[in-house]
């Protein structure tokens, strides 16, 4: 814990108690916070209001279900705020390999090659999904694929 300004805008740190504090008429403004709230209570964090809910970037992600990275890859893409939040992720296109079915990523995994080798041969180079998961990678040569 660490000791954190109640109003962090222009506020002190402040016991509202003390000589100096009374001297000055600064009212009470001292809690202890945790890491996680102080993260929270920065003047550099931006607070949006989406569908009735306040708060920062971090807090609005976990309150819509939305993965950080996700959020800031949909803003710069030039998505509103709002839709950013609030726009359901969508899943991955289910696909069929050597009789295992999964998402792209999971049958990168299964199989032991790149997700971006995959990716690659699929679209790029427009091989069968059985072709892309099931080809070895020739190691003197892996631009061909």
């Amino acid at each position: 814990m660490t000791l954190d300004r109640i109003d962090n805008k222009d506020g002190h740190y402040s016991c509202g108690e003390c000589e100096q504090c009374v001297n000055k008429n600064w009212p009470f403004n001292c809690k202890w916070s945790t890491k996680k709230e102080q993260d929270r209570n920065r003047r550099t964090n931006k607070v949006y209001t989406i569908n009735g809910v306040t708060g920062c970037i971090i807090e609005l992600c976990e309150h819509f279900g939305t993965d950080v990275a996700t959020y800031y890859t949909r803003r710069k893409l030039k998505w509103s705020v709002e839709k950013a939040f609030t726009e359901p992720i969508r899943e991955a296109e289910k696909i069929t390999a050597g009789g295992v079915t999964g998402s792209l990523r999971e049958l990168s995994i299964h199989f032991g090659i790149s997700e971006i080798r995959a990716f690659r041969r699929i679209h790029q180079l427009k091989w069968s999904y059985d072709d892309a998961f099931l080809t070895p990678v020739r190691q003197e040569n892996y631009r061909t694929g």
